[in-house]
């Protein structure tokens, strides 16, 4: 017996204390233990042992489960031992010279690195290793399902941030065409629509001072004529001529006076008319920059309002796999708890039907006994009574008369009793004697070995077929992996290049394996002018070498492209002509992708379709925004 201890001052006293220990005890004091556990190198390669004789084999310390303050004692005791399916294998991983450790069997049979060993025929249905194998199976089997469950809750809790950025987007959305319903209807009672109404009164109001003017330009015409005539008749009469004179004066005077007021009211007008023309030039700027702003916020809204439907559509399939795993999970749990409800109920059945059978084989076996008795009985009697007809010939006529009723030879009412009640203690007694030599559960053990015989082939078969099955699953994956593996190498070296050539005209660079490997050990990139390969990057200058890196990333964004790009200041280190290279390989090689580019350097600006410049003036910051034609 093993005993665990926290110190070993404490093993020590109960073995110095007289009567404290009934029998053999071997402590395990947690302060003075060393934990032992066996290498990975070895346990690789005793599944690999294992694994070429198409069985399996697992550490026992993963085998149980255990309290955290107990790991010392649990790696101490089974940290070093193995669990194999059978003999042959664990001899094999037991004498192995890279391994040389304890193993343990199945059945229970041990093997020790020193060549000692113990076994033998066991009752394997309360075997604890078979039991505790299955267990942990069943219970990785419902870890793992709860990983993917958890894996699934991380992918929707992820998604989560998304939708609400759709729900955000789409309420300022619902926000921006209120906004444009609001300016549509305020439009016809806008200050434009005012001032237009006040041009046109304007102009009617001109046409009517143009008509005034002409008609005293008429009038000044006529009082011209009038003076010429005063002048013509100035020799008839002086008097008259005076009086005319200052009549004909007067009357000019005030001509004049109206023409030079209307003349001033005709300027303002024109003055006016040309203020409320501007007025209205600008207002109508104002409302198309308005319209193209929300045209823009339109345009943006429905591409966002897309985005986010595709999140939509992702969080729905996330959605929709972690219902399928719950499905499949409580499907199983419900599929393991039926199997353990119909098991205990068979278990039940099968032990009810062996009594039974045991009962009726019992009564059988007394039955046939008795009548084997009887039969013997039965001989004897004949010959008895042979016997006595050799004797006694007269008995011969009157045998008819033996038993019968109403006859002098009738037999008492009492005789069948006794007699089958003296059968029937001497049937017990037998009984009884047989019951001491014989074991009366041995059918039972038998049917019990023979049904735990078929169940664990059953297992057997099954954990065979799931094998086969992980495997033929692993096989395929990693035939999906390596193939597309080698589909992302090709379009990321080949638009690498392509990429490069444009930034840097007359290089080239591609990524290619090492030598004596594939892509799927790893890549090395290449760059090679006029022909001429590098060695290592080493030998490239530090502008070169950040281009060979922005081109690499670019490619691999061609690869699995974004909806748009951010670069900051990535041209802050290049001279003008590879700071226009860029610009030029964009527009080249990302016709469908949108840039947001943070530059100071005019080859940039050039090829931008948008550029906006910030400037500092009266002690504020201004935008202004260029559309490059």
């Amino acid at each position: 017996m093993q005993v665990i201890v926290t110190e070993g001052a404490v093993s020590k006293q109960l073995i110095d204390t007289k009567g404290a220990l009934q029998k053999r005890t071997t402590f395990l004091p947690l302060d003075r233990i060393e934990n032992q556990v066996l290498a990975n190198q070895k346990m690789q390669a005793a599944k690999r042992i294992a694994r070429e004789r198409n069985e399996d084999c697992w550490l026992a310390l993963d085998l149980i489960k255990y309290e955290e303050p107990l790991s010392k004692v649990m790696e101490y005791v089974f940290g070093t031992t193995i669990i194999c399916e059978t003999k042959e294998t664990a001899s094999l991983i037991t004498y192995n010279r890279e391994i040389k450790t304890k193993t343990v069997t199945l059945e229970g049979d041990t093997y020790q690195p020193s060549g000692s060993g113990s076994g033998g025929s066991r009752d394997t249905r309360n075997s604890v290793i078979v039991a505790a194998k299955s267990i942990n199976e069943y219970t990785k089997l419902v870890d793992q399902k709860t990983k993917e469950l958890a894996q699934v809750d991380e992918q929707l809790q992820a998604l989560e941030p998304a939708r609400n950025k759709f729900e955000q987007a789409n309420n300022r959305l619902i926000e921006i065409n209120e906004r444009v319903d609001f300016l549509e209807s305020n439009v016809r009672q806008s200050p434009v629509q005012i001032l237009r109404t006040e041009i046109t009164e304007l102009e009617q109001e001109l046409e009517q001072i143009t008509a005034r003017l002409k008609k005293n330009q008429t009038l000044m015409k006529e009082l011209a004529e009038s003076v010429k005539q005063y002048e013509d008749r100035k020799k008839n009469a002086k008097l008259f001529k005076e009086q005319e004179e200052k009549k004909a004066k007067k009357e000019l005077k005030a001509a004049e006076e109206a023409l030079a007021a209307l003349g001033a009211e005709a300027e303002r007008a024109k003055e006016m008319l040309a203020i409320r023309r501007e007025e209205v030039a600008t207002l109508e700027r104002q409302i198309q920059d308005q319209r193209e702003q929300i045209c823009n916020i339109n345009k943006r809204g429905e591409e966002i309002k897309t985005t986010l439907e595709e999140k939509d559509e992702l969080v729905n399939s996330a959605k929709e796999k972690a219902e399928v795993f719950k499905r499949e999970l409580d499907v199983y749990r419900e599929e393991v708890r039926r199997k353990n409800d119909e098991l205990k109920k068979l278990a039940q059945k099968i032990d009810k039907s062996k009594k039974e059978l045991m009962t009726e084989e019992n009564n059988r076996e007394d039955y046939r006994k008795s009548a084997e008795e009887h039969k013997e009985l039965a001989k004897r009697f004949k010959k008895q009574y042979a016997e006595i007809l050799k004797d006694y010939a007269w008995i011969a006529d009157i045998e008819d008369q033996i038993g019968a009723k109403g006859t002098d030879l009738e037999f008492p009412n009492d005789y069948s009793y006794e007699h089958g009640k003296k059968d029937l203690e001497s049937t017990k007694e037998r009984k009884t004697k047989l019951g001491r030599s014989l074991n009366l559960n041995g059918m039972q053990i038998l049917q019990a070995a023979e049904d735990n015989v078929l169940n664990l082939q059953k297992k057997k078969e099954i954990l065979h077929a799931d094998k086969k099955t992980i495997l033929e699953t692993i096989k395929t994956l990693d035939e999906r992996k390596e193939k597309e593996v080698i589909r992302a190498y090709e379009k990321v070296t080949k638009e690498f290049g392509n990429i490069f050539t444009t930034l840097l005209p007359g290089a080239e660079a591609k990524l290619q394996p090492p030598s004596g490997k594939t892509a799927l050990d790893g890549l090395e990139v290449k760059v090679g002018f006029n022909g001429k390969w590098k060695e290592s990057l080493g030998e490239l200058s530090g502008g070169q070498r950040s281009l060979v890196a922005l081109s690499l990333v670019l490619a691999m964004l061609k690869f699995k492209p974004a909806p748009l790009y951010i670069l900051d200041e990535v041209d802050a280190a290049l001279d003008l002509a590879h700071t226009q290279n860029i610009g030029t390989m964009i527009k080249k090689h990302f016709t469908n992708s949108q840039f947001i580019i943070v530059s100071l350097k005019e080859g940039m600006f050039n090829n931008a379709n948008v550029l906006f410049r910030t400037k500092f003036q009266d002690g504020t910051s201004q935008v202004e925004r260029y559309v490059n034609k």
